[in-house]
């Protein structure tokens, strides 16, 4: 059983939400209206996917092709109105990744088959590159930070990617060291837990 719904289950998402165990996948607990419902034909939308909480915060949904990898991010603002970045990186560039985050909000990863997320590290190895051994999507990236976490999302693994109307800002990280790139993300990068 997935976050996304398996086949001919009824899933709802509700906002505010917590993921919590359910069996061998997760559920979402939450008081908040129903904002979509899914069933193995797809989903519906009853409000839309992205949606504002009572706290002014946006509900930004995404996640692989299989629904085995997901995320919720409770973002401060719209995603018209949060950076997205083309970083120049060659897994990025074989990708198509465009990545957004927002330091001000919170980004929960919910994963169905824990055996079947990659966790790939490159160049410093100061992060982990999220993939589904499943599908293969890149859904983001977290970096662990002590008893925190950081991540950013891949734009295109959003439920709804053309929300994000911004032009991309080209970006080139390959002239910072390990210490360097840590405080950015920790200024950058979207509070996490997975």
């Amino acid at each position: 059983m997935s976050p996304r719904g398996g086949p001919g289950e009824q899933r709802s998402w509700t906002a505010p939400f917590t993921f919590r165990p359910h069996g061998a996948g997760f559920r979402l607990d939450g008081g908040g209206p129903d904002i979509c419902h899914g069933t193995a034909a797809g989903f519906h939308t009853l409000e839309e996917e992205i949606s504002t909480t009572d706290e002014g915060e946006t509900i930004i949904s995404g996640g692989c092709h299989c629904g085995n990898v997901t995320f919720r991010l409770a973002a401060s603002r719209p995603p018209e109105d949060l950076s997205v970045r083309a970083c120049g990186c060659r897994f990025c560039r074989q990708h198509a990744a465009l990545s957004t985050s927002d330091p001000d909000g919170h980004v929960s990863f919910a994963v169905s088959e824990p055996g079947r997320l990659g966790r790939y590290r490159f160049g410093l190895k100061t992060a982990d590159f999220l993939v589904c051994q499943n599908c293969g999507v890149y859904v983001g990236a977290l970096m662990p930070d002590g008893d925190r976490a950081y991540a950013i999302l891949n734009v295109n693994a959003c439920d709804e990617p053309q929300r994000f109307l911004q032009k991309s800002a080209a970006m080139d990280y390959g002239a910072e060291n390990e210490a360097g790139r840590q405080a950015r993300r920790r200024a950058k990068w979207t509070p996490a837990d997975l």
